[in-house]
């Protein structure tokens, strides 16, 4: 824009200076043919890479609504699952509000026979402490200006035919005395929370004749 705002003074100059008006429309259109070449190139790469964008929206959508399809059962039901696909899912499902806040999420388990479990009901669990182990990393982001985490690891054993389940983020941490009050119904560390995510996550396990332990060194830790 600013070179074609150029061209009436430029072209007032080369003819004042004597220039033939046959070489100077040679010249402009010269200039001007290259102005097009390099608008198309611009133009073609933009488009590209906002088609792409799109095409990845659509994607992941897809993705999104075939996972939540699968997951459109009775909750209670026992159902046998790739556990891994699981966590895979959940990620999936949380994965624009995890990008916005920069928060890598890796899962760190050995190939494992598929488990049988109520699968709406554990990935409910798995996307909450997901959410937490999130809003945690924020948290401690904007306590401390000098923090350059943002991950949570999910790990997955199997001992002795016992499933071990364990979710860690390097976020706020807790307090010694929230360990256990963070289970119980309406307790939250959250100015917009409910206190009712954990303490229903909790419920579930217990009704498996399991055990959910939070574990934290302290603030930030």
């Amino acid at each position: 824009a600013n070179l074609v705002s150029k061209v009436p003074e430029k072209t007032q100059q080369k003819l004042a200076s004597g220039i033939s008006q046959d070489l100077l429309l040679a010249q402009l259109l010269e200039v001007m043919e290259n102005i097009a070449k390099r608008l198309n190139m611009v133009l073609d790469k933009r488009l590209c890479e906002q088609v792409d964008l799109v095409a990845d929206g659509i994607k992941h959508i897809s993705e999104i609504i075939r996972i939540q399809q699968g997951f459109a059962k009775p909750a209670d039901s026992l159902s046998e699952f790739n556990l891994r696909h699981l966590f895979e899912h959940a990620i999936t499902l949380q994965a624009t509000v995890l990008d916005k806040y920069e928060v890598v999420v890796n899962i760190d388990m050995p190939v494992m026979k598929e488990v049988c479990l109520p699968r709406n009901q554990l990935m409910q669990l798995i996307m909450n402490l997901l959410k937490n182990g999130r809003e945690a990393i924020v948290s401690r982001r904007e306590q401390q200006s000098d923090f350059d985490g943002g991950t949570i690891t999910i790990n997955a054993r199997i001992r002795q035919k016992k499933l071990y389940i364990h979710v860690e983020d390097d976020g706020c941490g807790l307090a010694v005395g929230q360990l256990t009050e963070i289970f119980h119904y309406g307790y939250t560390t959250k100015k917009r929370g409910t206190g009712y995510g954990l303490h229903s996550s909790a419920n579930f396990v217990n009704a498996r004749n399991g055990s959910i332990v939070a574990k934290s060194a302290g603030a930030n830790q």
